[in-house]
Order: C-alpha cells, then structure tokens, then sequence
C-alpha cells in the first residue's frame, strides 16, 4: 500500500487502483491509511490566534475521498486541537494540546481513551 501523500491542503491516495485527491481546510502535515480510510492532520498553526477554528483537526476520509468523520473534540480545555497523529500496533492515536495523548477510534474519530502525557 502506498501512503497517502500531503500537499499544501491536498492529501493525495490511492484506492482501488486510481488516485483520490481530497481537499482540506488548512494545510495538511499529515496522513496516513488505515482500517480503509485515510485519516489527516491539518495545520492548526495558522490559526493559533483563534484555537476554536481548529477543533476537529483530524479528519477521516473513505476510498471515494468523502469524509468519513471528523475527530470528536477533546475538552480539556476551551479550544484544545490535535498536534499530532500516528498508528502503533493498529491503533490510532493522536497528541492533543495541552499535553494529551488520546486513542481515537479509527472506525468513528470517537475518542476510547486519554492520558496526561507532557
């Protein structure tokens, strides 16, 4: 399987043998393929001034490129968003600020579990 590739607020797949392209509302730093779909990160840094914008910042997408979920918000505090997004062992996981590592559930973006990790 080839990763999907990101680009200014593209993330490029491929699903079914042809090549998806799905648009995002910031940049993409991020994405990766797993359970069949494609899961990214957008850039929540442009928008730093106004963290409520970047709530729900990770963003499933299916094989037709159609979103598929987007993250449930973590509530730590008023504006929290995720800076980071990785898989282990099959699992999803993401980073959220102020210090929060979180598995997200690939199949729904519902948050299973979180720990204070900073």
């Amino acid at each position: 399987m080839v990763e999907p590739v990101t680009s200014g607020t593209k993330v490029i797949f491929e699903s079914r043998g042809r090549t998806v392209s799905v648009e995002l509302p910031r940049d993409a730093l991020k994405a990766l393929q797993m359970n069949g779909v494609v899961v990214a990160l957008y850039n929540w840094a442009k928008v730093r001034k106004n963290p409520l914008e970047c709530l729900g910042n990770v963003m499933a997408f299916d094989s037709e490129g159609n979103l598929a979920w987007e993250i449930e918000p973590f509530q730590w505090h008023e504006g929290s968003f995720y800076t980071g997004l990785w898989s282990e062992d099959g699992k999803l996981w993401a980073y959220a600020d102020p210090g929060y590592t979180v598995e997200v559930d690939p199949g729904t973006g519902k948050i299973l579990s979180s720990a204070f990790t900073k």
